[in-house]
């Protein structure tokens, strides 16, 4: 038995969004589709999932720190991005992605 795949579809055209998901669900993925309309969107989006417990191991964890670091940067929030990446090192002192 395979995970879900979880996908996090960004762009500021809602057209766009619909026509992903649609493409997505008509390929028969088992998938979980969720939609941020910019970078602050999404970042805040990953943000919660990589602090949510539920969500994988500490390394798995990490890897969405690390992604929703990244957004906050695109988002140009540094702050929120250094509390990411922090967050992430915690988990997995070892990950060179989080050492920015």
């Amino acid at each position: 038995m395979t995970d879900r795949l979880r996908l996090l579809v960004v762009d500021d055209d809602l057209v766009d969004r619909l026509a992903i998901r649609r493409s997505v669900e008509q390929s028969g993925l088992d998938a979980s589709i969720n939609e941020a309309s910019d970078s602050h969107e999404a970042a805040a989006k990953l943000d919660a999932l990589a602090r949510d417990k539920k969500n994988g191991a500490a390394n798995d964890r990490a890897t969405l720190f690390d992604q929703a670091g990244n957004a906050w940067l695109l988002a140009s929030h540094p702050d929120q991005a250094n509390d990411s990446f922090t967050a992430g090192l915690a988990l997995s002192p070892a990950d060179s992605d989080l050492l920015t």
